[in-house]
């Protein structure tokens, strides 16, 4: 979950991000590949084919700033911030502020061009160009291609910002980590869509197809089988919100026309489902059970912790999908297929953490089936991180959890040492009817009895 997390807070900004690259592994910065006249030059060929393609035109251009990494920080950390807070209100004010700064800082790496909502300022940073464009191996030719529809891309993001008011649209979602990524895959999907348009007038169709790739397929295949892991997390918000979100706006505007684009911007989908699958737009949802109140004060009953909810929120169609990034295909599609909701309630004391995640399904005798197949995926990490140089797995055990009233229930418990810290993590299934709670912990030393009466009072409050 920490990736899935991250990988949220570089896609929070409509920014374009460019071979994403392990902060680990910073590339260094390199001269400035263009000047501010160049730039500025690009802008005005561009900024009327968007208005062409989009049917809609400029208030106003925006101002245009060319900017270093370190000076591009505390600008995206003041994007950041407001969203983080909205998401994160059971965390400490500093601890929100860390997290913006250190994705601010990473993100500055991998950034290319960047339309700031606070500022209402189109910002590009072109020290970044070569470096990425040679790790990208991007052919000399073709850079000067890619920065134009990185241009054609952020003042896609001005002109929705002048209709429809991103900052109030995104603050109105940021309560909602389902609902913001329905408007961030929105808004960045309308912005890939007008980048291809813009590139095919530009006789760039090559040029933008390449672009989309290394986009959201940039993450470069890494030797260690764990930051392989991780990285395909990350990829896969990339893409979900990406090109899943220009594929959504694209039907759209096929089914309609232009004008149902911009009132996708003006009147979001309500969840991720809806991305990919957009013959169930909906704007708003019936309101329904609330499922949050089900786990309330679980974790009374972690053991005798200080715990701090760090919250307790719905996991969409998109979170589930990144979250079992590793997932066959397949697998994947047939396991989302037969979830209706998900709730997960994420506690810390600061050393530990713990969380109680509960599914609601739509044919629960396939309950079995999908824990064989979690198991099945666990047991293949397991395998491939005996590779890795970063962590060391040992002692898997998987077992069976015994009560009679609850035939299914099964656990499994592994240890993961790197740099010298060994944890214990343990993850409990248990089904119940159309229902499967999922206990993950680490470092938490809960008894059978403790999992099993969680498991219990989740079920007895859904019978309420």
């Amino acid at each position: 979950m920490r990736y899935l997390v991250r990988a949220l807070c570089l896609v929070l900004l409509g920014a374009v991000l460019f071979v994403p690259v392990r902060a680990e592994d910073p590339i260094d910065e390199g001269k400035p590949a263009y000047t501010e006249a160049e730039a500025q030059a690009y802008i005005q060929q561009i900024a009327p084919l968007v208005e062409q393609v989009t049917c809609c035109p400029f208030t106003k251009l925006p101002p245009v700033k060319l900017v270093t990494r370190a000076e591009m920080v505390p600008i995206l950390a003041a994007d950041l911030r407001p969203q983080l807070q909205a998401q994160m209100p059971e965390q400490p004010p500093a601890q929100v502020e860390k997290l913006a700064t250190n994705t601010a800082e990473e993100m500055a790496c991998i950034l290319l061009g960047k339309y700031g909502f606070a500022s209402k300022t189109l910002y590009l940073l072109p020290g970044n160009l070569l470096p990425l464009m040679q790790l990208a191996k991007v052919k000399p030719a073709e850079q000067t291609d890619i920065l134009r529809l990185i241009i054609a891309h952020e003042l896609t993001h001005a002109l929705q910002d002048q209709q429809v008011d991103l900052s109030a649209h995104i603050a109105a979602a940021a309560a909602s980590p389902d609902r913001l990524m329905a408007y961030n895959a929105v808004m960045e999907g309308h912005a890939m869509l007008v980048q291809e348009k813009v590139g095919k007038l530009l006789k760039l169709e090559d040029v933008a197809q390449e672009f989309a790739d290394k986009l959201v397929g940039g993450v470069p295949e890494l030797e260690d089988p764990l930051l392989s892991m991780m990285a395909k997390v990350q990829q896969q918000v990339y893409t979900d919100i990406y090109l899943g979100g220009r594929d959504f706006m694209s039907w759209q505007a096929q089914h309609d026309n232009t004008a149902a684009v911009w009132r996708m911007l003006a009147n979001p989908p309500a969840t991720t489902a809806m991305i990919f699958h957009p013959e169930r737009y909906a704007p708003g949802l019936p309101r329904g059970r609330d499922y949050a109140a089900v786990l309330q004060r679980l974790d009374d009953h972690l053991g005798a912790q200080p715990w701090r909810i760090v919250r307790n929120m719905e996991l969409g169609e998109m979170a589930l999908r990144s979250t079992y990034a590793g997932v066959p295909e397949k697998t994947r599609t047939a396991l989302l297929g037969n979830i209706d909701h998900t709730q997960s309630l994420q506690c810390s004391t600061g050393k530990v953490v713990a969380s109680v995640t509960l599914m609601t399904l739509r044919d629960g005798t396939q309950a079995g089936q999908m824990i064989d197949q979690l198991e099945a995926v666990a047991r293949e990490n397991i395998a491939k991180l005996r590779d890795s140089a970063m962590a060391t797995v040992s002692d898997p055990t998987f077992d069976t959890l015994t009560d009679p009233r609850l035939p299914l229930a099964r656990r499994l418990r592994y240890t993961v040492a790197a740099e010298g810290d060994a944890k214990r993590f343990l993850i409990a299934r248990i089904a119940n009817g159309n229902a499967l709670v999922e206990i993950d912990t680490i470092d938490v030393p809960l008894s059978d009895d403790d999992l099993l009466g969680i498991a219990k009072l989740v079920f007895f409050r859904l019978q309420e």
